[in-house]
């Protein structure tokens, strides 16, 4: 017992109980076969306990590792899964992408093949309008100046109104090619179009003060306004100043742009002459196409005009890059 031999003790127990019986001494006989089953049994729980343990162990490992197992599993499965899904959501953005690509290189080849056939529509009726309206225009103010060399004083007036339809017919041709100017171009910047306006004032008012006065900031007059813009606004000039030669006797022309806000432009034709009365002329047929004109633009025309004071038509009007 003292060796703490488990097996060993068993056996001595064993036999000393065995040899006591032999010996009739039953006593003692029975105290070692006692203690021998004591300790049989004391040895069997303990192997009975370690064995439950070490089943219980395995059972516990084998457990966690299954869990494991299945955790794995399952985070294979989710990676799978992600992997899938991140596959899926990049094929979706490429095709997204693919199909944005080719619908914007679709619809600019539209614009372009629309502003290809635009331009070559602008281009074909310039043509016509130069060549034939134009030429018609051109053989018209010959024949009259001939007819007004040839029989212009053999007639009292004929030569006065020869020479006014032959000026009426210039000025045709000179907003003819103005027209033809801006059907030319899809665009054009306002540095073109006040140069247009100026280079106009010098021809037509050859005998009269012209002051013309750009004060547009170098940004404003590089921005570009399309073909009808431009061409409203060059009429609206035009309208103006044609008034002034044709009515006011003016002495003096005085021509003001300027900016007036981040998106408005003002312009301002004032002349010296004899003014009128607004009312009479409210149906007058060039103020109702300058008022029309501006409407179209959704800009402001006003008129200030008094008799023998002269005449100030302001005009603002929005701009954006067009």
């Amino acid at each position: 017992e003292d060796i703490d031999y488990d097996d060993l003790t068993q056996y001595n127990l064993e036999f000393l109980s065995k040899l006591y019986a032999q010996n009739k001494n039953f006593e003692k006989a029975y105290t070692f076969h006692q203690k021998f089953t004591n300790l049989k049994d004391s040895v069997y729980n303990l192997q009975t306990s370690l064995q439950l343990n070490t089943l219980k162990t395995r059972f516990e490992t084998q457990k966690k590792e299954q869990a494991i197992k299945t955790l794995s599993n399952e985070n294979k499965i989710n990676s799978l899964t992600v992997s899938r899904l991140y596959l899926f959501s990049f094929s979706l953005v490429v095709l997204l992408a693919s199909l944005g690509v080719i619908v914007y290189l679709l619809n600019s080849r539209r614009k372009i093949q629309q502003a290809t056939r635009l331009q070559a529509e602008r281009e074909r009726i310039s043509l016509e309008l130069h060549d034939n309206v134009g030429s018609h225009l051109t053989y018209l103010v010959s024949s009259l100046d001939f007819l007004s060399h040839r029989f212009g004083k053999q007639v009292a007036g004929l030569e006065i109104k020869i020479a006014s339809i032959s000026d009426s017919t210039r000025d045709t041709i000179q907003q003819l090619r103005n027209t033809i100017w801006v059907l030319n171009q899809e665009k054009i910047n306002i540095q073109a179009l006040t140069q247009r306006l100026q280079n106009y004032l010098v021809q037509r008012f050859e005998n009269i003060q012209v002051v013309f006065e750009n004060h547009l900031p170098e940004v404003t007059q590089h921005m570009l306004l399309n073909a009808n813009t431009s061409l409203q606004l060059f009429r609206i000039a035009q309208e103006a100043l044609q008034n002034i030669e044709k009515h006011a006797q003016a002495t003096k022309i005085e021509v003001l742009l300027n900016q007036v806000s981040e998106s408005q432009i003002h312009l301002q034709i004032q002349d010296d002459g004899k003014g009128f009365v607004e009312e009479i002329k409210e149906g007058h047929f060039g103020l109702e196409n300058m008022k029309k004109r501006a409407a179209s633009l959704q800009g402001k025309l006003l008129i200030d005009t008094q008799i023998g004071k002269g005449t100030r038509i302001s005009f603002t009007f929005p701009i954006q890059n067009t």
